[in-house]
């Protein structure tokens, strides 16, 4: 009980920037100057959920065939923004191996975006075993909780951040690796873009602002946070609806891998 307790102040937690990242945000916003090129693609996660949204839901690997889908659906999406006009786009990927120690499919992802990875460090796979994942659990001290999306999020933000500082990207725009995308309207997805972020696409003058945000939760909670910064108002639901994301579901296996074979791991109540 005390656990689903802690989990909902979790999930309720506004994100909100220290006073330093509020102060880049708004310079970033304001500056004429800055040379925006291309689109940075963030790409994370690995597991394909039985059900979306369920914190203790196995992670599960996807058949060939949905693995494929889901990567077709975001070289289109890839293809598509250059037509429009946004460029090349480079792709940074934080994954982690497939369960009973897996991984064929994560290396097939990476093997599949090799032509958008500038580096070879732009792609991490993370291990999916115990080991790692009891390492960065620790952080969260012993009432805390720590799962391994939190981790892929923590990992991909931390090599995002310096990339996006270096070279600002005209759009910046953050996928799970288990989702399909579509643009029902680029007309309409072009308009949406001059009022702000939306979702997690990220207009060029707001990528810093999103990179450099302070402990980037793995929820949607960071754009609407940026909105009521930038007093942008609430995001129209046309552009809301026009960007499509559909989660494709995988095949779970008996051992996932985790201890306790459980997608959260919450660290024993104390009396």
């Amino acid at each position: 009980m005390r656990g689903s307790i802690l989990l909902l102040l979790l999930i309720g937690v506004e994100s909100a920037p220290s006073k330093g990242v509020q102060d880049l945000c708004r310079d970033e916003a304001k500056s004429t100057t800055t040379v925006r090129e291309n689109v940075i693609v963030a790409i994370r996660g690995g597991g394909f959920r039985r059900r979306p949204g369920q914190a203790m839901i196995h992670p599960c690997c996807p058949s060939d065939e949905d693995a494929r889908r889901v990567f077709m659906s975001v070289l289109t999406f890839i293809n598509k923004l250059k037509t429009y006009g946004f460029g090349d786009t480079r792709v940074l990927g934080t994954t982690y191996g497939c369960p009973a120690g897996d991984a064929h499919y994560t290396k097939e992802l990476q093997e599949w975006y090799e032509p958008y990875l500038k580096q070879s460090s732009d792609w991490t796979m993370l291990s999916h075993g115990s080991k790692a994942h009891d390492k960065h659990r620790q952080k969260s001290g012993a009432q805390g909780l720590w799962t391994q999306s939190k981790f892929v999020v923590s990992e991909l933000q931390a090599r995002l951040k310096p990339v996006v500082a270096a070279a600002p990207p005209k759009l910046l725009v953050e996928l799970r690796a288990d989702e399909m995308v579509a643009v029902r309207n680029w007309t309409l997805f072009r308009e949406c873009l001059d009022e702000g972020p939306a979702g997690d696409v990220v207009p060029g003058a707001y990528a810093r602002c999103y990179a450099h945000w302070d402990d980037l939760p793995d929820s949607p909670s960071v754009v609407p946070a940026m909105r009521e910064l930038f007093k942008l108002g609430p995001e129209r639901t046309a552009c809301a609806e026009n960007v499509v994301r559909r989660q494709v579901r995988g095949s779970c296996v008996a051992d996932d891998a985790f201890p306790n074979h459980a997608w959260l791991h919450r660290a024993p109540a104390k009396d």
